[in-house]
């Protein structure tokens, strides 16, 4: 037994000293200053051109319709989804009348809007560097009376972006 005990000892130093002969090498490597930049979202909105139906936009008739085109440019580095707010002011804006102009449409990129409270917006996005031209059309209706004549109204047009 004793003989079996000091073959065990050996054994247990032997793989001692042989593990202990055994090198492990090891590295650690670190990146440093790695620098991000936030992207942009810059929009410009340039005036194009108006146009009626039926007469010069100057002299407005009930019954026409007058489009106004306008080229919306993101020079950002970013896409964005776009929505248009286009709002009607002026003396021939008669306190909510049922005859005042009215925004009947309004299509970005020749894609027609969708109308959420005077909010337009079409499903897709403006990619960056990109520009679209957006169409806004005001209708006079028909029924307008006497009262309308020599009035003046302004169309605003506002572009608005987010990220995504």
């Amino acid at each position: 037994m004793k003989k079996v005990l000091i073959a065990l000892m050996v054994c247990v130093l032997a793989l001692g000293l042989m593990g202990s002969a055994f090198a492990y090498f090891t590295s650690t490597a670190t990146a440093t200053a790695n620098t991000f930049t936030a992207g942009t979202v810059k929009v410009n909105m340039v005036n194009g051109s108006a146009s009626t139906t039926g007469t010069s936009l100057g002299n407005l008739a009930p019954g026409n319709t007058a489009t106004f085109d306008y080229t919306v440019v993101n020079t950002g580095s970013l896409a964005a989804d776009v929505t248009i707010t286009p709002t009607l002011s002026g003396t021939i804006m008669i306190a909510s009348n049922a005859n005042d102009p009215v925004i009947t449409g309004v299509t970005i990129g020749g894609t027609a809007a969708t109308d959420n409270a005077g909010v337009w917006s079409v499903t897709g996005s403006l990619a960056a560097t990109a520009s679209e031209t957006v169409v806004v059309t005001v209708s006079f209706p028909s029924a307008a009376g006497d009262e309308f004549q020599g009035l003046t109204g302004t169309l605003n047009v506002t572009v608005n972006t987010t990220s995504f």
